[in-house]
């Protein structure tokens, strides 16, 4: 396996030389798309906790623990990872960074949890799809006060890319989702949902590109409920509906998580570079709204508008007395208090 060094944050990283042109079929996995997941972890877990011990599951080459050694401030880091050449590519770059409190270990991870109860203050999942199956092991392992820190990569499923994928979702979440303009921030709460029946609640959770990530606390029992969203009109709304006021049948998506999708205390603590400070002034936007939001350009083709810009049709429904934000699941979209009636006045 020929490989190179990069650099990551604070870290210089053995990876293979194909990683940066075809990271999927890699002997050892590493996506350098994935720098922004790892660096928003890093700042995360800054914020959560400094002398956290960590345990960095599905670890690959190690990138992720080796940066929480570096530049979160975790005590000591252990690197789970069943590929054996995984294992030694991860040893070969904890001692390239001349660490002392990382150590990796070739095992299953969830026999490695398992046989770890309560020994952990935080906890990384990042799994090639879905998370689910690691999910109980995690949870074990973690202290009464832990965090857990989760990226899903399975957004077909989540979105209902297919009928087969909306099957695979209900399978793993034992949620329904749906096909929509705002099927990311369904497929966030979904993943949130999941997590909220092990008693956990988010305190940061956003999507991009490819995947969704979260991170959680135990918490008091969630909030869960569903979305009725209407694909003629675009209205949608929170609970179950068998019609909209239009008059056509509603799409129903959920149980999925209802709450407010980060805790605006914690936001205030993670701190970053220009791009986590970008993500996390989102973020703190777009709490105390409804658990959805609406693509400007599906409203415009709905109703055969020529549409205005994001900012001008916020301004516009801010004149009207409605509250109105930017969100981070799309840049055409905004999050509003505002019916979709209202949202397509303000685009006239």
């Amino acid at each position: 396996m020929k490989t190179e060094i990069a650099r990551e944050g604070a870290a210089k990283l053995r990876v293979p030389s194909i990683s940066f042109s075809d990271p999927h079929h890699c002997e050892v996995f590493f996506n350098p798309e994935m720098e922004f997941n790892r660096t928003v972890s890093v700042a995360v877990l800054r914020a959560f906790r400094n002398g956290a011990a960590v345990c960095d599951g599905l670890c690959a080459l190690g990138a992720r623990g080796i940066r929480y050694a570096l530049e979160g401030g975790a005590k000591n880091v252990v690197c789970v990872d069943a590929n054996p050449a995984a294992i030694t590519l991860a040893n070969k770059n904890i001692a390239l960074n001349k660490l002392k409190n990382v150590k990796a270990v070739e095992s299953g991870l969830n026999k490695f949890l398992d046989a770890r109860p309560s020994s952990f203050d935080f906890v990384e999942i990042d799994p090639f799809g879905s998370a689910v199956p690691f999910l109980p092991s995690a949870v074990r392992a973690l202290k009464k006060n832990g965090m857990l820190s989760v990226t899903s990569t399975d957004l077909a499923n989540l979105c209902a890319g297919k009928r087969v994928s909306a099957e695979r979702c209900r399978k793993d979440y034992g949620a329904n989702p749906i096909r929509c303009d705002f099927s990311h921030e369904i497929a966030a709460r979904i993943f949130a949902g999941k997590a909220a029946s092990f008693g956990f609640r988010p305190v940061l959770v956003f999507y991009q590109g490819h995947y969704v990530k979260g991170f959680f606390v135990r918490g008091k029992k969630a909030r869960l409920g569903f979305i009725s969203y209407c694909p003629k009109c675009l209205s949608r709304v929170t609970g179950k509906l068998l019609h909209c006021a239009c008059g056509y049948k509603m799409q129903v998506a959920g149980p999925l998580y209802l709450g407010e999708m980060c805790d605006r205390k914690f936001l205030q603590k993670v701190m970053g570079d220009e791009r986590v400070g970008k993500l996390v002034a989102l973020l703190e936007n777009e709490q105390g709204f409804p658990p959805y939001f609406f693509d400007l350009h599906a409203v415009c083709d709905c109703y055969g508008l020529p549409g205005k810009a994001v900012a001008t049709s916020i301004d516009n429904l801010r004149a009207k007395g409605f509250k109105a934000v930017r969100t981070h699941y799309c840049p055409n979209g905004i999050k509003t208090d505002a019916g979709v009636a209202e949202v397509a006045a303000a685009l006239r």
